[in-house]
Protein backbone atom coordinates (compact mmCIF):
# COMPACT_ATOMS: atom_id res chain seq x y z
CA UNK A 1 0.00 0.00 0.00
CA UNK A 2 1.65 3.25 -0.89
CA UNK A 3 1.70 5.99 1.66
CA UNK A 4 -0.55 8.98 0.06
CA UNK A 5 1.27 11.79 2.79
CA UNK A 6 3.70 14.12 1.35
CA UNK A 7 7.02 13.72 2.28
CA UNK A 8 7.31 17.22 4.08
CA UNK A 9 4.28 16.18 6.47
CA UNK A 10 5.97 12.59 6.91
CA UNK A 11 9.48 14.54 8.46
CA UNK A 12 6.87 17.28 10.50
CA UNK A 13 5.67 14.29 11.92
CA UNK A 14 8.53 12.35 13.00
CA UNK A 15 9.87 15.39 14.45
CA UNK A 16 7.55 16.14 16.33
CA UNK A 17 7.47 12.50 17.68
CA UNK A 18 11.43 12.82 18.34
CA UNK A 19 10.94 16.08 20.36
CA UNK A 20 8.74 14.25 23.51
CA UNK A 21 12.20 12.41 23.77
CA UNK A 22 15.05 14.15 25.74
CA UNK A 23 18.85 12.46 26.42
CA UNK A 24 20.04 14.32 29.55
CA UNK A 25 24.46 15.17 29.21
CA UNK A 26 25.10 12.24 31.39
CA UNK A 27 23.10 9.81 29.13
CA UNK A 28 21.68 7.76 32.09
CA UNK A 29 18.09 9.06 32.07
CA UNK A 30 15.49 8.70 28.92
CA UNK A 31 12.59 11.70 29.82
CA UNK A 32 9.43 11.22 27.97
CA UNK A 33 6.88 13.64 28.67
CA UNK A 34 8.14 14.21 32.35
CA UNK A 35 8.34 10.96 33.18
CA UNK A 36 11.88 9.46 34.18
CA UNK A 37 12.75 6.12 32.96
CA UNK A 38 15.64 4.81 34.72
CA UNK A 39 18.60 2.36 33.35
CA UNK A 40 18.22 0.01 36.74
CA UNK A 41 13.82 0.24 36.10
CA UNK A 42 14.53 -0.33 32.27
CA UNK A 43 16.44 -3.47 32.79
CA UNK A 44 14.37 -4.79 35.55
CA UNK A 45 11.18 -4.50 33.57
CA UNK A 46 12.78 -6.06 30.56
CA UNK A 47 14.49 -9.15 32.45
CA UNK A 48 10.67 -9.66 34.23
CA UNK A 49 9.50 -9.53 30.48
CA UNK A 50 12.03 -11.98 28.94
CA UNK A 51 11.42 -14.16 31.81
CA UNK A 52 7.87 -14.29 30.72
CA UNK A 53 7.95 -15.31 27.61
CA UNK A 54 8.66 -18.70 28.66
CA UNK A 55 5.97 -19.02 30.70
CA UNK A 56 3.26 -18.26 28.11
CA UNK A 57 4.14 -21.54 26.57
CA UNK A 58 3.77 -24.24 29.30
CA UNK A 59 -0.46 -24.48 28.86
CA UNK A 60 0.26 -25.33 25.07
CA UNK A 61 2.98 -28.51 25.74
CA UNK A 62 1.74 -29.63 28.87
CA UNK A 63 -2.03 -30.13 27.53
CA UNK A 64 -2.05 -33.62 25.68
CA UNK A 65 -3.49 -34.04 22.20
CA UNK A 66 -6.06 -35.92 21.48
CA UNK A 67 -6.34 -38.60 19.72
CA UNK A 68 -7.54 -38.23 15.91
CA UNK A 69 -10.69 -40.15 15.15
CA UNK A 70 -11.27 -41.92 11.82
CA UNK A 71 -14.92 -40.09 11.47
CA UNK A 72 -13.42 -36.51 12.33
CA UNK A 73 -14.15 -34.53 8.50
CA UNK A 74 -10.45 -33.62 7.83
CA UNK A 75 -9.45 -37.11 8.63
CA UNK A 76 -12.12 -38.55 6.49
CA UNK A 77 -11.18 -35.82 3.66
CA UNK A 78 -7.94 -37.46 3.43
CA UNK A 79 -8.44 -41.33 3.73
CA UNK A 80 -6.94 -41.65 7.15
CA UNK A 81 -6.91 -44.79 8.67
CA UNK A 82 -5.90 -45.88 12.05
CA UNK A 83 -3.89 -49.12 10.49
CA UNK A 84 -2.83 -48.71 6.96
CA UNK A 85 -3.71 -52.58 6.21
CA UNK A 86 -7.59 -51.15 6.12
CA UNK A 87 -6.58 -48.92 3.20
CA UNK A 88 -9.06 -49.16 0.16
CA UNK A 89 -6.97 -49.56 -2.32
CA UNK A 90 -9.29 -48.51 -5.31
CA UNK A 91 -9.86 -45.43 -3.57
CA UNK A 92 -6.64 -44.72 -2.94
CA UNK A 93 -4.10 -46.39 -5.65
CA UNK A 94 -1.06 -44.73 -4.82
CA UNK A 95 -1.01 -46.31 -1.54
CA UNK A 96 1.02 -48.87 -0.27
CA UNK A 97 1.43 -51.22 2.52
CA UNK A 98 4.84 -50.09 3.81
CA UNK A 99 3.70 -46.19 4.17
CA UNK A 100 2.83 -45.47 7.50
CA UNK A 101 2.66 -42.90 9.55
CA UNK A 102 6.07 -43.47 11.62
CA UNK A 103 7.84 -43.27 8.05
CA UNK A 104 6.24 -39.78 6.93
CA UNK A 105 7.91 -36.62 6.91
CA UNK A 106 4.69 -34.92 8.84
CA UNK A 107 4.99 -37.43 11.21
CA UNK A 108 6.59 -36.89 14.96
CA UNK A 109 6.90 -39.35 17.25
CA UNK A 110 5.53 -38.55 21.23
CA UNK A 111 4.85 -41.71 23.58
CA UNK A 112 3.68 -44.92 22.63
CA UNK A 113 2.13 -45.75 19.38
CA UNK A 114 0.70 -42.04 18.87
CA UNK A 115 2.48 -39.66 17.77
CA UNK A 116 1.94 -35.70 16.15
CA UNK A 117 0.90 -34.60 12.50
CA UNK A 118 1.61 -31.29 10.89
CA UNK A 119 -1.41 -31.94 8.75
CA UNK A 120 -3.75 -32.48 12.11
CA UNK A 121 -3.03 -29.68 14.44
CA UNK A 122 -3.92 -30.56 18.19
CA UNK A 123 -4.66 -34.56 17.00
CA UNK A 124 -2.08 -37.52 17.44
CA UNK A 125 -2.05 -40.57 14.71
CA UNK A 126 -1.41 -43.60 15.27
CA UNK A 127 1.68 -44.88 14.13
CA UNK A 128 0.79 -47.75 11.57
CA UNK A 129 -1.85 -45.09 10.40
CA UNK A 130 -2.21 -43.76 6.95
CA UNK A 131 -3.67 -40.57 4.82
CA UNK A 132 -3.63 -38.96 1.85
CA UNK A 133 -0.83 -36.70 2.67
CA UNK A 134 1.68 -39.31 3.35
CA UNK A 135 5.24 -38.00 2.47
CA UNK A 136 8.21 -40.55 2.38
CA UNK A 137 10.60 -39.36 5.11
CA UNK A 138 13.81 -38.45 4.08
CA UNK A 139 17.02 -40.15 4.87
Amino acid sequence: MMNLMPATARLSCFAAWVSKFHVTDNRKELTMNHTKLGRRTFLRSSLAAAAAVPLGAIPLTLKAAEKLEESDPSAAALGYKHDTADVDAGQYPRHSADQMCKNCQLYQHVDGDWGNCGIFPAKQVNVKGWCNAWVKKAG
